[in-house]
């Protein structure tokens, strides 16, 4: 792409420090680095979201988890609701932050050397870019084709094809016989180490896509080897390149240079998807590190006003997949369909629950004119409108429901049901059910019965996401196995959210006033079959495959039957008269007929069935 020394936008809403100074000719890209990360020694992590030790984790199970440790984080902040005997486990991101004892960006010398690509055949290169876009989840940040043709051009990234070439060979050395290790990994190192050096060496003005690209993978480099401080440097410098890029291309599109077209598709239009595709991909990565950071609260005022610019829903209506398949670059288009299937829920996620949580902390905001919006970003500005009104924290929650409730309906009117928005439909039901109940289990509020009503809707309606996720998608876990990690982690928080919803209805059928007691009894056939799904969705294959699933029957165990009274041994340590049955031990039951599921509710049987 032709460089340009366009104008900075005025307000820079891609940058996660409010102070960044003019970038200027003569400063360049490492020494801007540099700057960032001596900026960023001072981040902590959040101390409820520690632990002891890092998972190595593969390239895609990273960013694959990103989504469901939001929302874990989202509920674990912002209520006792939300909170389970278990869940509070170390973050990736945040244990990488507390073990990070670098004190500086760059720990070898930064001076151009040779090459290392000059030793590299044409044909291992090939095969090592097919292992790239075969394995590595940010395949929808790079145009196959787009890469391709400038490396038969040689006009291409020396830097970028360094970065994509080190992480295939790392990738690969996981692979080989033992003795082949140390050589591919050695040429691993090389690689990188070059590609920073000369991606370093350019004026922290020159922008372009590729730029972008190789710092936002050297990033992701840093990240996967839990090198917290230098992998967030390498991001945000990479989310301001973005920013500025965007405006200028929003700017340039009719010049002849943007009118290049590749098999009949115009390349610009291929550019501005990678642009979406990274926008998205940098405002989930920031999203994720700043809820774990103690400095998240300021930052996150800024992240409120990031535009949405959502990828696209699937690889059909991808550019770069239409031209990959025109272009004859098929090779690796199963696994980057993969990738893509999952960029779009991963930014509609991260994007809403980014916004649920700064509101929660009743930030102030400011939002400009939004006349034409796209409605599946019109939950967001609505979110937005939210921050500075002055509400109290159940009016929040109400209101923070009402929008999530507009977005599924939109959804739903949008387009058939699949499998990536049951994803984010049961994470919208899980926030909308844990805003129903905002003051906690110990605090004085009265349950009523437009609480209860929407409870029993929405967890119904979580269950039933959940059920036809598992029935309508059985070959989804082998063919793409991190979608389903996503899948059983989010639809575990929603019925972890939804156990302790009923516990906490429970609670006030012991504890409660008389009115709350006769709405629940008057409720208590839709809470029974309500509780009979939370016993199957618990012994569903996608939840019982889960870290939490312990958790969730130690709650479950938490509710039991005694006469006519449901009584919370996990709250109140009651022990009670007589024979009762526990969640245990329904779930040991081999099968179940009708008498059995009266029983397994939790609630007292009718009259007709006592003494049998």
């Amino acid at each position: 792409m032709p460089q340009s020394n366009c104008a900075k936008p005025e307000l820079d809403l891609q940058e996660l420090n409010c102070n960044e100074p003019q970038r200027l000719a003569h400063v360049t890209n490492g020494q801007e680095l540099e700057r960032i990360f001596q900026q960023n020694m001072r981040i902590r992590p959040m101390a409820l979201v520690m632990g002891k030790a890092v998972e190595d984790r593969p390239l895609t199970t990273l960013l694959y988890s990103i989504a469901p440790e939001m929302l874990e984080m989202l509920l674990l902040r912002f209520g006792d609701l939300g909170s389970g005997p278990e869940e509070h486990r170390a973050r990736f991101f945040a244990t990488c932050l507390a073990q990070d004892t670098t004190e500086t960006m760059f720990d070898f010398d930064l001076l151009s050397v040779n090459s290392p690509l000059t030793s590299i055949d044409s044909g291992w290169m090939m095969q090592l870019i097919d292992i790239w876009f075969s394995i590595h989840p940010f395949s929808v940040l790079i145009s196959k084709t787009l890469l391709l043709q400038g490396i038969k051009d040689e006009v291409y990234d020396q830097a970028l094809l360094a970065i994509l070439l080190s992480e295939a060979m790392a990738t690969l050395a996981t692979h080989v016989p033992e003795s082949n290790r140390p050589s591919l990994l050695v040429e691993s190192v090389a690689l990188a180490e070059w590609s920073m050096s000369q991606v370093c060496a350019l004026a922290v003005n020159v922008l372009d896509i590729s730029t972008a690209q190789t710092l936002l993978l050297l990033g992701w480099h840093h990240l996967h080897r839990s090198q917290a401080r230098r992998a967030t440097s390498y991001i945000q410098l990479a989310a301001q390149i973005i920013n500025d890029l965007r405006s200028r291309l929003s700017t340039s599109q009719n010049t002849a240079p943007y009118r290049i077209k590749i098999n009949g598709l115009q390349v610009i239009d291929v550019e501005h998807e990678v642009l979406h595709n990274m926008d998205s991909v940098t405002s989930s990565l920031r999203l994720w590190m700043l809820m774990q950071t103690e400095d998240g609260h300021s930052a996150a005022q800024k992240l409120a006003d990031i535009p949405a610019s959502f990828p696209p829903v699937d690889e059909f209506s991808s550019r770069m997949t239409v031209l990959d398949i025109a272009s004859g670059h098929v090779s690796t288009i199963r696994a980057q369909a993969t990738v893509a299937r999952l960029l779009w829920p991963l930014s509609q996620l991260t994007a809403t629950l980014g916004h649920v949580y700064i509101l929660a902390h009743l930030y102030q905001n400011t939002t400009g004119p939004h006349d034409k919006i796209p409605s599946q970003t019109r939950h967001l500005h609505q979110l937005r409108q939210l921050a500075g009104n002055g509400l109290d924290k159940e009016s929040l929650c109400s209101r923070i429901r009402l929008c999530l409730r507009d977005a599924l309906h939109t959804m739903q009117e949008a387009r058939p049901s699949s499998s990536l928005e049951s994803i984010v439909r049961a994470t919208y039901l899980t926030v909308m059910i844990h805003m129903l109940f905002p003051h906690g289990p110990f605090e004085s509020w009265t349950l009523n019965e437009d609480v209860l009503g929407d409870f029993l809707t929405e967890a119904g309606s979580l269950f039933d996401t959940i059920s036809s996720f598992t029935r309508d998608h059985p070959l989804l876990k082998a063919e793409a196995a991190g979608c389903f990690s996503t899948a059983a982690e989010i639809f575990a928080l929603g019925l972890g959210v939804s156990v302790r919803a009923m516990q906490y209805i429970s609670s006030r059928q012991l504890t409660g006033s008389e009115t709350e007691r006769d709405l629940i009894t008057g409720s208590s056939a839709r809470l029974a079959e309500l509780l009979t799904q939370m016993h199957q969705t618990a012994k569903s294959e996608i939840i019982m495959q889960t870290r939490r699933i312990e958790s969730i029957l130690h709650e479950l165990e938490g509710i039991t039957l005694d006469n006519d009274i449901i009584c919370m041994r996990r709250y109140y340590g009651i022990e009670t008269r007589g024979q009762h049955l526990t969640g245990e031990s329904i779930l040991q039951l081999d099968s179940w007929n009708d008498h059995d599921l009266t029983l397994c509710s939790g609630f007292p049987l009718p009259p007709e069935s006592w003494g049998k």
